[in-house]
């Protein structure tokens, strides 16, 4: 009888144990089901009733630096100096080219390897000018746009990019501002690829142009077109002259080119707001 009674009582204590866990389980789960739960419903409160601010993602089309020499004849406050400068130097038959706004300066060639700019620059001593040898870098400018803007990502950043591979191509063309340094047929060559390459541009630009959305940015695109087919028509008179005058007559026109080329990003930047 003991034993049939302690059996019965064991048996009882083991179902009251496995119930306590049972229950232990499923209300533990519940708690952890509603923490979880609750969490969750608080975040949906506070993103309703407080919204996260959302700015808009801004892409920014930074290509790489590129670097050219040129001889730099003083800096001038006084415009009407620089401007005397600039004549005398047009009456030796070299062209110059100055910067628009004071403090003025007055460059002369564009080209890659320094060590060729020597003869220019002590041709240039001689005739009583103070000069030296400077550097210039293209792409110190980025352009910045907003992610949701297709017209600046899909049809005016591909452009720029065309433009910076002319430039790039243009200064890799002119190692030096004198004739002597260059082989004529394999440089000949050369200049017929940049003026199939500004053929190009010109057509891509147009087909810009053409769009609706690019009517904010249709004057500086005005005015880089312009540089390239005087570039483009100074590229002729090296071939037709094959001196040093259209050489360098041409360099400066690659950097008016280079000059509109910045203005050009840093106008649309002002325009998009994105400065």
């Amino acid at each position: 009888m003991n034993f049939k009674k302690a059996c019965t009582m064991a048996i009882l204590a083991v179902v009251i144990i496995f119930g306590s866990l049972l229950f232990g389980q499923i209300l533990g789960g519940y708690y952890i089901y509603s923490l979880l739960f609750s969490d969750n419903l608080s975040e949906t409160d506070i993103s309703e009733q407080q919204p996260l601010p959302n700015p808009e993602k801004i892409m920014i089309l930074r290509l790489e630096p590129i670097t050219f020499n040129t001889l730099q004849i003083g800096i001038y406050s006084d415009g009407k100096e620089a401007q005397k400068v600039v004549n005398d130097l047009v009456q030796m038959g070299i062209r110059p080219y100055a910067t628009a706004k004071a403090p003025y300066k007055i460059w002369v060639g564009c080209f890659g390897e320094k060590r060729t700019g020597t003869p220019l620059e002590n041709q240039l001593r001689e005739q009583g000018y103070e000069v030296f040898l400077g550097q210039g870098l293209i792409n110190d400018r980025a352009l910045k746009f907003k992610e949701k803007d297709t017209f600046i990502k899909d049809s005016f950043a591909p452009l720029l990019r065309e433009y910076n591979l002319l430039l790039n191509n243009s200064l890799k063309m002119f190692k030096s501002p004198q004739v002597a340094e260059y082989n004529w047929e394999t440089w000949g060559d050369m200049i017929n690829k940049m003026q199939m390459d500004i053929k190009t541009i010109i057509l891509l630009t147009d087909q810009v142009m053409s769009k609706e959305e690019s009517m904010p940015f249709n004057q500086g695109l005005e005015a880089i077109k312009d540089k390239i087919l005087v570039f483009n028509e100074s590229l002729s008179y090296i071939i037709e002259g094959k001196n040093d005058k259209a050489v360098i007559n041409s360099q400066s026109r690659l950097l008016e080119f280079i000059g509109s080329y910045h203005n050009l990003i840093v106008v649309t930047n002002n325009i998009l707001g994105t400065q």
